[in-house]
């Protein structure tokens, strides 16, 4: 039996990570940007869209990427171990919570900072470890939390094997090497490694 830190199917995770579209509106007020937030999975019926699209009009820099995190760990989680879950509040500061349709109207926690997601992950699964570069996880599907020099962290990112989920973040095989990087796999670890 393999281990993994986050004991999930890739693929289940995949399907209920959210991905966002953003479009730049104008109005009367001047121009704002519009960001919604859909899984492939649909089990988000545009519940986080007010958030997070406040989030991006207040700092052109907050990003939602913990949020998609926070979301499909969430969704994952719900039937398989709810101490999974995120809970009602990060080492820091509580989370934000919102009902899911799809959920029968649950509420879902949210966390919307990366320190406070590498802080979950380690204590709700495991310690990352940390990496250097894309060899230090070929093949190994996970969670990668880029720290860097910022004290609130830059980014949270799905690693598929052998790339990034995001198509903003494909390819971008150099931030692997970046400093603070760290990294959780995930996998089933009742289904065989072939």
């Amino acid at each position: 039996m393999t281990h993994f830190a986050i004991p999930v199917r890739i693929d289940a995770f995949v399907n209920n990570y959210p991905l966002f579209t953003k479009t730049s509106i104008n109005t009367k007020a001047g121009p704002r940007i519009d960001l919604k937030l859909k899984d492939p999975g649909g089990s988000l019926a545009g519940e986080l869209d007010g958030w997070v699209t406040g989030l991006i009009n207040e700092n052109i820099s907050y990003t939602t990427c913990c949020i998609q995190m926070s979301h499909a760990i969430n969704v994952s989680f719900l039937h398989e171990d709810q101490t999974k879950m995120v809970g009602e509040q990060s080492y820091r500061r509580r989370t934000n919570g919102f009902a899911i349709r799809s959920a029968a109207n649950r509420v879902f926690r949210y966390i919307a900072a990366v320190d406070e997601m590498k802080d979950f992950l380690d204590n709700t699964f495991e310690e990352g470890v940390e990496i250097t570069s894309r060899a230090d996880i070929e093949d190994k599907p996970g969670i990668v939390v880029f720290m860097g020099q910022q004290t609130y962290g830059i980014h949270t990112e799905i690693w598929t094997g052998d790339n990034f989920n995001q198509g903003f973040m494909r390819n971008n095989f150099a931030s692997l090497t970046r400093p603070r990087v760290w990294f959780w796999s995930i996998g089933d670890p009742n289904l065989i490694d072939i």
